[in-house]
Order: C-alpha cells, then structure tokens, then sequence
C-alpha cells in the first residue's frame, strides 16, 4: 500500500507543481494506465502515478475552466447565490464568500465560490442565506512577492474562481433566510453567542475559531505569537483538535459499553468507535465540514475501520491508504498546508509507535512523541512556511494538552451555555480567558528567551529534503553505519550560506504592492528600504503583507536605512506595520512635519533633501536636491528622488510631477542620465515629461501599478514616449516583484512570476 501511496502522491505533484498542465486530449488516455495497473502488478506503481497525473490534471483543468473568464474581468454583474461560509466582520466592511447559482448575462461555467467585500453596506448578509447582489468582479489574482503568502494559490486550492466587490444599489435585497438544514446557520449562531457573552475576553477571536472554525476575530498579534511559536496548529479545528474529541469521546465509549451498551450486541472496541466517530463528526459539522476538517474525518475514519475490521492494517498503512484516498476524492488537497501537516503528524506517530516499547509510560510517550515533531517539522515548517520554531517542543508541550483538555472542553461547554442564553457563560468565558493569558505569556517568554522564529530565506528545496532524510535515518535504529551519512545530510543546510554580493554589486527589488511603491536595495552589508506601499488601520498593510516577509525572506532583521518618499498613503500606508518598532534616526522622508501628523510620531523625522551623499561597499547613494522649490511644493513634488550609482544606475523618482522634473533637468542635465528607472507617478499625467525622459534615455523602465487599476496606469502615451528610445518596459502587475542584481559583467533584471510560474496563474 505505501507504494502505491507514493506513486499516487508523486503524480498528484507533478500535475499541480509543474508548469502547465497536458493538452485535454491526453485525459481521455486515463482508463489506459488506469486498467495497467490491474492486469499487470509488475508495473502498477508506473501505472498508478500516469493514472494520478492525468486525473489530478482533469480535475485542475476543470477547476481553472471554471475561473472567471477573461473576457469579463472588471465587469459588473447581478450575482444571486448562497452565502457560503461565515460573514468575516471589519470596522467598515464585511468579506465573505458566495456560491453563485447564476450569474446574468455571464455564459461561461459559473465559479464554484466568490470572494467579495462589501465596503460600508447597511446590509449585513449572514451565512446560509440567499443573497441578490450587483458586483464587480475580478479574475482572481494576488500580489506576487519572493517570501509572502501566495494568496493566488490559495484561492485556487479553496476552488474559488473569482473576487470583486459589492456596489452599492437597490438591487441588493436578501432573496431567503438560512434554511433550517443549513449548517452554518447554526455555526453563525454560536459566533455571535460568543461575541455576546465573552464581549471582555481577551481571546474570543481564539474561542470562535475553536468552536467554528472562523478565525476572522484573531488579533494579529496573537497569531503571530502562535505562528512564531510553532503552535499556529492551534488556530482553529483542524486534525489535532478532532483527534482530541475523537479521543476523549472513545473513552467515553469504552466506559458507556461497561456500563450497559455492552447489551446492544458490540463489543467494546465497536462502541468506543462509533462514539469517537460520530462525535468527529460533529465537531467536524462547527467547521461546515471544511475541507481540513474533511480529510481529517477520512484519516480518522481509515484508522477506525481498521480497528473494527481487526485487518492487519498498522498506522502506517492506514495513513498511506487515507492519504491515497483523500488525492483521489480530491485532488487539490496537493496544495492544502494542512493536507501535508496532517499526514506528516500521523506519519510521525507511526514512527513513535515504532522506536517506543509498549512498556513505555504515558508520559514519556508524549514527550518522545512531541521531540520528534519539533524534530521533524523543522524541515517540513521550512518547506510550507519559510521558517522554523526553536521554540516549538517547549511550546507544544505545554500548549497541545492544555488546550487539548482544558481550553477545547471549557470553551465547547461555554459556548453551548452561551447559546442556550445562561449567564453562566460568561463566567467560564472569564476562566478560560485567564488559562489563555498563562498560555501567552508563557509562549511571549519563550520568544523573548532567545528562541524566536527562524527564517529559511532561500534555502534550496533539495537542502531541506537532504535534512528530512537525515533527521529520519538518525532517528530510525538502523545501526551505526547509516548514521555517518545522516549525520553528513544533516550538515548540509547547516553548511549553506546565500550568495553573497560583491563590493560594488547591488540588489534592488521592487515589490509587488498593487497600486503604490516599494523598493529594498541590497549591497554586500548593508539594506534600505525604500516607501512601505499603500495600507491603513483597519488592517490592510502591504508593509505587513509583502515587505515584512520578503524582509525576513531575505535574512534582513532591520534595514539600515528606512525612506518614505513622501506622506501619500501608497507610499507611507504600509508603514503602519512598522510603527510600534523603528528606530527613528533611521527614517527619512521628503515631508516629515506631515508624515509625523499622519502616524503621530513623537520623534522628530529627518528630511531625505539635505541628507549628504554616502557609499555603501561600493555603492553610491543620492538624494537629488529640491533647492527652489520650497515648502510650497505638492507632497508629490517633494517626493525623495534617489540615485543609486554603482556598476550601473538606478533613478528612483517618487510620484513627481512635471514641475520637479523640469526642475531635475535643470539643475542636474547629464548626471540624471540613468540606467534603470523607476517611473515618476508611476506613469500618469502629468509625469514623464518629454524633456525629462529624453535626458534620462533608461535602457528599462519599471513602473509599479496595480493590476487592472480603475486610473488606467501606466497611461498609453507615457510608455509610448520610453518605447520611442528603445527603453525596455517592466509592470509589476503583470511581472509581480521585479528583482534587479547589478554586477560587474552587467545586469539583470527577472521577476517573481517567471521564477514561479504555475497553473494557478494562468
């Protein structure tokens, strides 16, 4: 059965890892291998993985067919459809999902789910009911940045087709209340008993996601405790937590059959089961049967009817035949985190079973169970999430039983009070919210100890499975021998160090922030981040989004120096991820007096116009002179214009506009004169003056827009004027990040979306 596990979860991979998926011709082949690996058992494996290929490449076939179609992205439609999931709540909007049952005027396959906003509605829809609703949608897409979430994949493996948004119009009218058999009916009932009864909890958004499985009402904060931690598992039901109500629920079986069910003609193995699975089932029902909660049910299931069976199926079996099952039923499973998470814990407590005598105590089971996870998951977390937790065994070892025994129950026994309308409620709300403060402070002190999360950066994939295989061939008692080339492949990512730049070489990549700008340039020793793109206070940050990870992608802990070019919220916005953490004398701007109004910044901020020039290993680094401006110049035109001189040149000029670049030309003539340019605005009037690109001349051009942009940027005429002098054209909508390595034999110029090309963005 592992073989065949194997051949099936390696043609699953090729089909959704590879680039591009197989002309549909070749799908009708699939009962050809499919019938292989029945007459002839020789070649079944090589059979099974063509068959897995092919059937995973149908089913993602099927999935993008069902994208929106091209041809109607940024329309507006009348869409009527089932509110699919729970309504996620923000101070001025709401987001949720839609399972449209029509679409008018759209003639192609309809997509399985919409994501959609809804920015200042009076209308609150609740999960369950039947909604008409006039919309904007959008092709789904995401922001494309080297170390950030790839929100695009995510979309993809969730099977939603398409984004958008609400307008506001009379058309919007609830067409039918949640039907009684709707179960996330009754899942929107207990989120809000929760918020009503525990208003002064500290955690509730922890206990909704619990219960629920919404994890919209989790404070940043918290989860990033949890994510740095290595206890993120802990965020919402997932496999561990019906484990753990499986578990407790088979007790309870074992106890109920003593006790009389023993008359009903089971034994007591049949009674333990079947508690243990209907009450999986159940709590799998709080998360609308999800798919994590799903595939977690079939594994558990699988197990199960081993054990009823009485085959001699061990653990190892059971998750290879769950594992093969859940590729088959669904194949987008090969992308889902928690897929792997999930297979991964069960494949590590096979491997415990293995090393543990059965004399062992309950409690060094445990112990020994969880080492090995914290052991294991290193490369596995480094592979899915690009980092790791030192942290990990003495956070999980406290966290996983207490939340286990003690949170789950109380917060399960709570909400069910609180439902049934008990003031009770609130007082165990009160309790738990007392066992969770305990909980974080104690994973805060873990953090704060020197065991803070690791950041993989760019470790090559191969290095991490070299650790995986030699973490297992030095666990496994195989002898002495296997352990010197474990010990060899273990060596191996400790040894890898990434290519470092030579004096007067420079990196500059500029992220893919939507609509906005920014910029981190790299030398040998030293960083500056230039503009933390667009964000805001009710959550959205691309300085939190994209420039943090790519910050931490890059192993940059602080950069050296900080610039907001000037005080628009596409510019400055994402600095609001950075506030509470900065050192001020790193910080210039071209309007500080407004950029300390907008974030209240105590410290003074320095103007970027009368900082000096400086060189970094090499490099030489400017800012051009606003000298005869004045104060009286528009915020765009005092934007901090920066000219980076090393083997090549790079302008990087705000959002200036024709007075400040005539201005430019003016007082600096031939030295303006560049290699790479990222343009003015970016590419709106009235910017990129004839005269001031003619002097320039840039060999490339970059301009940082957002995709499908309702401005319409970069204007037609602007690039024409660059296409005029041969200036090669880059679009970070199209291109994602775009990453700029300046060397002695010239340079480079390639992006995050030609490294990473998959199916999911077509």
């Amino acid at each position: 059965m592992i073989t065949i596990c194997i051949a099936i979860v390696l043609g699953s991979a090729l089909a959704f890892w590879g680039g591009s998926l197989p002309d549909p011709f070749w799908f009708a082949m699939l009962p050809l291998p499919l019938l292989g690996s029945f007459l002839n058992t020789r070649y079944q494996p090589l059979c099974l993985f063509l068959s897995s290929f092919l059937w995973a490449s149908l089913d993602y076939h099927l999935q993008l067919e069902r994208n929106l179609d091209v041809s109607s992205d940024a329309n507006v439609f009348l869409v009527t459809g089932v509110i699919a999931d729970l309504v996620e709540e923000r101070e001025q909007s709401i987001r949720f999902i839609i399972k449209p049952d029509n679409i008018a005027g759209y003639d192609r396959p309809l997509p399985d789910k919409i994501r959609l906003g809804w920015y200042r509605g009076q209308q609150r829809p609740k999960a369950g009911e039947r909604w008409q609703l006039v919309v904007k949608l959008k092709k789904s897409s995401a922001l494309q940045n080297p170390g950030g979430f790839d929100y695009r994949r995510w979309l993809f493996v969730q099977g939603i087709g398409a984004t958008g948004y609400v307008r506001q119009a009379e058309e919007n009218l609830k067409l039918q209340d949640a039907q009684w058999w709707r179960i996330n009916r009754y899942r929107e009932t207990l989120t809000r008993a929760i918020e009503t009864h525990c208003s002064t909890c500290a955690y509730s958004g922890l206990y909704q996601a619990l219960v629920t499985g919404y994890r919209g009402g989790i404070d940043i904060s918290h989860r990033q405790i949890l994510q740095d931690s290595g206890t993120a598992h802990l965020l919402a039901i997932s496999g561990l937590h019906i484990g753990f109500i499986a578990a407790v629920f088979f007790g309870f079986g074992r106890i109920a059959w003593r006790f009389g069910l023993y008359r009903l003609r089971c034994n007591r193995l049949e009674c333990s089961a079947s508690f243990a699975i209907i009450a999986a089932i159940l709590y799998s029902s709080l998360a609308g049967f999800s798919f994590p909660t799903l595939r977690a049910l079939i594994m558990l299931g699988v197990v199960l009817l081993a054990l009823l069976l009485r085959r001699g199926i061990n653990l190892l079996n059971s998750v290879a035949i769950a594992a093969s099952l859940i590729l088959v039923i669904d194949p987008l499973a090969m992308g889902s985190s928690s897929f792997w998470l999930s297979v991964s814990a069960l494949l590590i407590i096979a491997l415990g079973q293995y090393l543990l005598t059965s004399q062992a105590s309950a409690l060094k089971r445990l112990c020994i169970i969880q080492l090995l996870f914290s052991l294991l998951f290193i490369p596995l977390t480094m592979l899915l999430f690009n980092q790791a937790s030192p942290a990990g065994f003495l956070a999980n070892i406290i966290a996983i039983p207490l939340l286990g025994f003690i949170v789950l129950p109380m917060v399960l026994l709570a909400s069910l009070m609180a439902v049934s309308g008990l003031q009770i409620a609130a007082g165990l709300f009160t309790v738990v919210d007392i066992v969770m403060s305990g909980l974080f402070n104690y994973l805060d002190r873990l953090l704060n100890s020197g065991l803070a999360a690791y950041q993989g950066g760019e470790m090559p994939v191969f290095l991490l499975l070299c650790a995986a295989v030699g973490l297992l061939l030095f666990l496994l008692p195989v002898g002495i021998k296997p352990k010197i080339p474990a010990l060899l492949l273990l060596l191996l990512p400790l040894l890898w160090q990434p290519v470092r730049l030579a004096p007067g070489d420079f990196r500059l990549t500029v992220l893919d922030v939507g609509m906005g700008t920014s910029v981190v340039i790299e030398t040998r020793n030293h960083s500056l981040v230039y503009d933390f793109g667009p964000g805001n206070n009710q959550g959205f940050s691309a300085g939190g989004w994209v420039l943090k990870p790519y910050l931490r992608f890059r192993g940059i802990e602080t950069a050296d120096l900080m610039v907001i070019s000037h005080v628009d919220r596409d510019h400055s916005g994402g600095f609001i991820s950075f506030v509470d953490d900065f050192d001020p004398s790193r910080l210039l701007s071209g309007t500080p007096t407004e950029l300390m109004q907008r974030f209240r910044l105590e410290t003074p901020v320095r103007s970027c116009h009368d900082y000096p020039i400086w060189r970094w290993d090499g490099v030489e680094f400017e800012f051009l002179s606003t000298s005869g401006l004045g104060l009286q110049a528009s915020t765009n035109n005092r934007s901090c214009v920066l000219q980076v001189r090393g083997r090549q040149s790079v302008l990087i000029s705000g959002d200036i506009e024709a007075e400040r670049e005539l201005h430019l030309v003016e007082q600096y003539a031939e030295a303006l004169e560049c290699d790479i340019l990222l343009a003015p605005q970016p590419g709106r009037l009235p910017s990129s003056t004839p005269a001031f690109v003619q002097q320039l001349s840039p060999e490339s051009v970059i301009f940082t827009v957002g995709r499908n942009n309702r401005w319409g940027f970069p204007r037609a005429e602007i690039v024409a004027r660059y296409i005029s002098l041969t200036s090669r054209i880059y679009r970070t909508d199209r291109l994602g990040a775009i990453i700029i390595n300046s060397r002695a034999q010239g340079y480079s110029i390639d992006s995050y979306r030609r490294r990473q090309q998959r199916i999911w963005h077509s």
